[in-house]
């Protein structure tokens, strides 16, 4: 009987101790249910929050301004700033345009391109004919034209040198423009391209119906197109 009651006591014991313990590895089993559940959850708001992150980025003003960051880093460092002249320009907002152009005259001369000298050029003339002072401002240009003329033919690029000669051939300079027809004939040649050469002597043609000077130039042992 005694001994019947400690073997009793003793299971209860068993038993009770596998209770609790069965009941603290059911504790720990949800615990661990519930902590996944939860960082679940903020994974998936932190997604939502990426998501509309980016969609705001990419459709929003911020999105917009950092796009347009993005662009304007793919410029010519001189593009804003004729931009900006121009803008100036449609405002008849002389001063503000001259502001910009010299803005867009530095960063075209330290470019060492021949592209950005022709825009500024063109803009120089541009701000002459709104500020009725067109003969200070075409001498401007005319200077400006020259060094991307210098720049072009120092590149060997013929689209340089003909893309010059338009500007000249705008300000009335018939004499650059058989020079620029010269050079760009001689870089033609020299390049062994056909296409560029032709491109060379419809630019020819095209100027001559212009320029007497430029046709009989042309017709000339010197001069004649090859």
């Amino acid at each position: 009987m005694g001994k019947s009651l400690v073997m009793t006591t003793t299971w209860r014991r068993v038993l009770l101790g596998s209770g609790l313990g069965l009941c603290v590895v059911a504790l720990t089993f949800l615990s661990g249910l519930v902590a996944e559940q939860v960082r679940g959850r903020k994974a998936a708001a932190v997604n939502r929050y990426d998501d509309t992150g980016q969609k705001g980025r990419a459709d929003g003003p911020s999105g917009e301004r950092a796009a347009r960051s993005r662009d304007q880093t793919n410029e010519a460092p001189w593009t804003i700033h004729i931009r900006k002249a121009e803008e100036a320009l449609a405002e008849k907002n002389v001063r503000a345009a001259e502001q910009s152009w010299h803005e867009a005259y530095r960063a075209a001369l330290s470019s060492r391109r021949w592209e950005g000298m022709v825009a500024v050029g063109d803009v120089s003339r541009r701000i002459g004919e709104v500020a009725g002072t067109r003969e200070a401002f075409v001498a401007r240009a005319r200077q400006v034209y020259l060094t991307a003329l210098d720049r072009a033919r120092q590149q060997r690029s013929v689209e340089g040198v003909l893309r010059s000669a338009e500007a000249f051939d705008a300000l009335g300079d018939r004499e650059v423009v058989n020079e620029c027809v010269r050079i760009a004939e001689s870089l033609a040649a020299q390049s062994g391209d056909a296409n560029t050469r032709e491109r060379v002597r419809a630019f020819r043609e095209r100027s001559a119906v212009r320029s007497p000077q430029l046709f009989l130039s042309s017709l000339s042992p010197g001069g004649r197109n090859q």
